[in-house]
């Protein structure tokens, strides 16, 4: 969002003195990720919504899933009963399928809170766009499903392109991105990093590569703390 958000607003842009994103979203073409498997009913507009739930929310973390997550991955010390429950390599491969291999650096322990948040919901109408980019390989606003539905939207027939020539215009940007990350995969970081550095008057744009890192290990790696922040606050001190 931040990414769109600044190409297209100079103001904004402008207040903000130095930008870091970890393991940004915006192509999508290359997802590994067993989402991707969803790409064919986002075709149409109105079929991938009613195949996602309609106009509401999509897989929200609720008093239900929490419990599930308690159910099958926390064992009988949080629920208080001996109930049969998933090895914990089941339940770190349902956040693995998502996000990319990395169990060497996941807090197992810590596994009924990440699932009882994960995914965390988000609106079935964000889902199709997400699946709209998958099933395009493009970076634009959501498409409404027909030229009359886009006109009355956008003023144009189709969805407006989010560019990212400008994006870090004057904006002092650093991408922080991982080499097994199956949502942000490193051709579609690649397509990121090359669209913003067309501008010749982008002069301030840096990435951090982390190869063994998959989608979020940025925020619950056990040695984000050691590898990343360090980095990120020097980063913001230059600014």
């Amino acid at each position: 969002m931040a990414l769109a958000k600044f190409n297209d607003d100079a103001a904004l842009r402008d207040r903000i003195a130095a930008f870091v994103a970890l393991a940004p979203v915006a192509y999508l073409g290359n997802v590994r990720s067993p989402v991707h498997y969803i790409v064919p009913f986002c075709k149409s507009f109105q079929a991938a919504r009613y195949i996602l739930g309609g106009k509401g929310r999509f897989l929200p973390s609720n008093g239900l899933t929490q419990f599930l997550s308690l159910f099958l991955c926390g064992g009988r010390q949080q629920i208080g009963v001996n109930y049969a429950r998933f090895p914990s390599s089941v339940c770190e491969n349902f956040i693995f399928m998502l996000a990319g291999y990395d169990p060497a650096n996941t807090n197992a322990t810590r596994l009924p809170v990440y699932v009882a948040h994960t995914p965390a919901g988000t609106s079935v109408q964000n889902i199709v766009h997400y699946c709209q980019g998958m099933w395009t390989d493009r970076f634009q606003a959501l498409d409404f499903g027909s030229p009359d539905a886009n006109f009355a939207r956008y003023n144009r027939t189709t969805p407006p392109p989010y560019g990212l020539q400008d994006s870090a215009l004057n904006l002092p940007t650093r991408i922080y991105w991982g080499g097994n990350d199956w949502l942000s995969t490193p051709r579609d970081i690649g397509q990121i990093l090359r669209e913003m550095t067309d501008n010749s008057l982008v002069t301030d744009v840096s990435d951090v590569y982390l190869d063994d890192y998959n989608h979020l290990d940025f925020v619950w790696g056990l040695d984000a703390a050691r590898r990343i922040y360090p980095d990120i606050i020097d980063f913001f001190k230059r600014y």
